[in-house]
């Protein structure tokens, strides 16, 4: 949780490429043309123009001459991710992109004379992902399907009882009704579509799950709670967008969930449909945050794997600091396992931000876990 305060980087080195063969963030691209003799420093930058991987980040690239291995084939390339989680997705954009770009590449060098004379169209180049030890296929993406996640009303004790009901005599009748009313039913079920292979946000994260049941226990324990009577946005809310969903549940003003890639915005579209959430695309560094959008609380969970994405996501902090300078966030971040998580901490403090760590009971942990 960050709050202003009233008063007014470090850079991650590379992992070693000696590491490639044990880790899901690789893949392999062979039977590439052989007159194309470029640095790796130049198949970086020829990489990093499409946009799936310049969106996972290239973390390095090593050239494998032909016969450097019995899983390749001709001259390849050893490239590793940043984001290891977006390996696939990179996989099936660059199957597309890949054989023309080369193309274009063959054309604008001195191999543009041999081109012409060969007889056999030229060959595609073949991209692997390498997972372990061996080279992975790309797969068919996920077919879309139903599913639910189940959330449990907390029982409040005896001492919390006793305040909810000092609360409740001392707030309007009114709000005595909605509190009521919200109590009649522990059981929360959201249902959802998912699947696909869109990358991160097709996917249900711990830290989505973990924020959403923060959101629940806090408002149900501590009422009204962190979002109630408040103005809500969510970044990075993925397919389903749990946190606006339970945001929605207890008693905010006006939720809205927001999203930047538009095949995972589609379902999100229809995953937050009757449940008191507007679904708007955001996309990060392009889109404009709308004064009828600002929020009182910011919401994000998991979003932060690169310290491009964290200046990314600070930005949009920042903008919503100037809708409203009172502006509290709530978010998850895995700061031991992920790039970015250090400058995005440091550019809070910058911009006059007070963070507090969140201590999770054991009954909450639990139910995450399950």
């Amino acid at each position: 949780c960050w709050r202003r305060t009233l008063l007014p980087s470090r850079r991650i080195p590379s992992k070693s490429s000696a590491r490639f063969a044990s880790m899901e963030n690789s893949l392999v691209i062979d039977m590439l043309p052989d007159c194309l003799r470029y640095s790796p420093e130049e198949w970086m930058a020829l990489l990093e123009e499409n946009p799936a991987l310049d969106s996972a980040g290239v973390e390095d690239v090593v050239l494998m001459g032909a016969g450097a291995s019995s899983l390749v084939v001709g001259p390849a390339l050893l490239v590793e991710l940043t984001l290891e989680n977006e390996t696939e997705v990179v996989v099936a954009a660059l199957e597309v992109w890949l054989p023309s770009r080369l193309l274009k590449a063959m054309l604008a060098s001195e191999c543009a004379s041999s081109l012409d004379a060969a007889p056999l169209p030229l060959p595609k180049p073949r991209v692997r992902q390498l997972k372990g030890l061996s080279l992975m296929p790309p797969r068919a993406a996920a077919p879309v399907r139903a599913s639910a996640v189940t959330f449990v009303r907390p029982t409040a004790g005896p001492a919390c009882q006793q305040q909810q009901q000092h609360q409740q005599q001392q707030q309007p009748q009114q709000q005595q009704q909605l509190q009521q009313q919200q109590q009649q039913h522990r059981l929360i079920r959201l249902t959802m579509k998912m699947g696909g292979s869109h990358g991160t946000g097709s996917r249900l994260w711990e830290g989505g799950v973990l924020l959403a049941t923060w959101l629940l226990h806090e408002s149900c324990l501590q009422p009204p709670g962190p979002v109630a009577n408040l103005r809500v946005l969510e970044l990075g809310a993925g397919f389903c967008g749990l946190p606006s969903r339970i945001a929605a549940h207890v008693g905010a003003l006006r939720v809205t969930a927001t999203e930047g890639v538009s095949e995972v915005f589609q379902l999100l579209l229809e995953n937050v449909r009757n449940c008191d959430v507007r679904a708007k695309m955001l996309r990060w560094g392009e889109d404009e945050i709308a004064d009828e959008d600002a929020p009182d609380v910011l919401l994000f969970a998991d979003c932060v794997y690169t310290e491009a994405g964290a200046s990314l996501l600070l930005e949009c902090v920042a903008m919503c600091q100037r809708l409203q300078p009172r502006l509290v966030v709530h978010g998850t971040l895995e700061p031991e396992a992920r790039f970015g998580c250090q400058e995005f901490a440091e550019g809070m403090v910058r911009l006059g931000f007070v963070a507090s760590r969140e201590v999770l009971s054991s009954e909450l942990l639990a139910v995450v876990k399950k």
